[in-house]
């Protein structure tokens, strides 16, 4: 009985391994697209992103249009997207 047990459970384990392969195999693929492919045309430029406002490398900028209290949102639509973005753990 207890062959036929392991049996089942080796058929088992790698039945869930390969599905986790193939899992991790579509997901990698789909990030490596989003990545490295831009998308094709057709897209109407309605849903594409406004170009900022200000320059964000003038700090006289900042001044002018940054105030306490602002969302992310609000900053993004004055200044655009951030080049690079760095987080530190105090």
């Amino acid at each position: 009985m207890k062959s036929r047990e392991r049996r089942w459970w080796r058929g088992r384990f790698g039945v869930y391994i390969g599905v986790i392969l193939i899992i991790l195999t579509v997901l990698f693929v789909l990030d490596y697209q989003g990545k490295y492919f831009a998308p094709s045309g057709g897209i109407s430029d309605s849903l594409s992103l406004p170009t900022p406002s200000f320059d964000w490398h003038d700090k006289r900028n900042w001044q002018a249009n940054l105030s306490v209290g602002m969302t992310q949102a609000k900053v993004r639509q004055i200044f655009g997207e951030p080049e690079k973005v760095k987080v530190s753990h105090l």
